[in-house]
């Protein structure tokens, strides 16, 4: 599924395209890169991930920007803003269709790849791997806290 949303006059006009699941709001994400996995809850937000020490999730690697995406708590979702010039890649699921982000804003969910500067289908790219996560799915001992 993707979602487009708009602002028209102030207001939020969202279009989505596939199946949309009426499941319950998202109680947290996980992010894991290399050996390092957080937990993080809409009061955490916005979590930056980037190269700089000061990054809420930092990434070690050349090609990630300083400030390189934001990931916000808006409308019930997680959003993933990019903010780099390379541009950011989300890629749902383990085969599914890779979105490009630049400058733009893609609503997280289920579980997936972010390419930062690179297509997460480079074995050797700086990736973030994401799952949207729900009340039963949070473990109180994961919380990056």
């Amino acid at each position: 599924m993707h979602r487009l949303e708009a602002r028209v006059f102030g207001d939020t006009a969202a279009t989505a395209f596939g199946g949309l699941n009426e499941e319950a709001e998202p109680e947290g994400i996980r992010l894991t890169w290399l050996d390092m996995t957080r937990v993080f809850d809409g009061s955490d937000m916005p979590i930056v991930l980037g190269r700089s020490p000061q990054a809420t999730y930092c990434i070690d690697d050349s090609r990630v920007s300083r400030s390189h995406a934001r990931i916000d708590w808006h409308g019930g979702t997680f959003q993933l803003t990019d903010l780099s010039y390379n541009g950011s890649f989300v890629r749902f699921g383990n085969n599914g269709e890779t979105v490009a982000l630049r400058r733009g804003t893609c609503t997280l969910h289920g579980k997936g790849t972010i390419g930062l500067g690179t297509p997460p289908t480079d074995s050797l790219a700086p990736s973030v791997g994401f799952e949207v996560l729900h009340l039963s799915d949070l473990d109180q001992r994961e919380r990056g806290r």
